[in-house]
């Protein structure tokens, strides 16, 4: 039983590590290249606008595969 609780804290830690550094390289993102945007497409949010899509698109197919047996991908691995 306390092995299920530290391995849910575990992953809880790590997902909020992952959801952190993404809020952070949005932001990194969003102060880099607003200046950029308004002057090319009269939008200061286009970069971070088509990176928060992609971001979105990623962070469902991580929740997609984290679902799956890690057997299934050890059996797809190529070796090492």
């Amino acid at each position: 039983m306390a092995r299920v609780v530290n391995l849910q804290r575990t992953n809880l830690v790590l997902l909020t590590i992952i959801l952190l550094l993404l809020g952070f390289g949005l932001n990194i993102l969003l102060a880099s290249s607003a200046f950029i945007a308004e002057k090319e497409f009269n939008d200061a949010y286009f970069y971070i606008k088509r990176q928060g899509v992609y971001t979105l698109v990623g962070l469902i197919f991580m929740v997609f595969l984290s679902q799956v047996n890690y057997e299934v991908w050890q059996k797809v691995a190529w070796p090492l």
